[in-house]
């Protein structure tokens, strides 16, 4: 995460120094523009890593990369109520349409997650075919879990 943000920065300022020729403009005062980047970097950068880093724990990858676009939903709502800024049509078609998606990526979750606890139990007929795929899984399984405690202990 440190080279991302590093590499990050150096990009910005490149880019920056190309945009803004003027030294005045880079001075920074210690008043609020001080108290914005530290905000910026402890909030942008360490509780963000340390909820995305939760929330992959509790729920899974998906969760966690659905919630990068309905953070620019999030943007713009706060933007519009802080900032006073207006409300494009664009960002209320987007904001529909990133929601729609999100919920239906939940949605197809949990239908997943009750077809998943609803499977019947492994067959215990007398079939021998049944029987004979099922020990022959089993096997393989237990194979496999043989030959990689072997080259551990090598």
């Amino acid at each position: 995460m440190f080279f991302f943000t590093f590499f990050v920065t150096v990009q910005t300022a490149a880019f920056a120094v190309v945009i803004n020729t003027k030294a005045t403009v880079w001075q920074v005062r210690p008043d609020i523009e001080m108290v914005t980047i530290v905000f910026s970097a402890i909030f942008g950068s360490m509780v963000r890593t340390g909820v995305h880093t939760w929330c992959l724990q509790r729920k899974g990858p998906v969760f966690v990369a659905m919630f990068k676009p309905l953070g620019m939903v999030i943007a713009v709502a706060l933007a519009v109520s802080f900032l006073r800024e207006s409300l494009c049509l664009g960002s209320v078609i987007g904001s529909v349409v990133i929601g729609c998606g999100f919920y239906s990526v939940i949605w197809g979750q949990i239908k997943q997650l009750e077809l998943d606890l609803d499977l019947p139990p492994p067959s215990t007929s007398e079939s021998p075919s049944a029987s004979l795929l099922h020990h022959s899984s089993l096997q393989h399984t237990q194979d496999n879990n043989f030959g990689t405690s072997l080259v551990g202990r090598v």
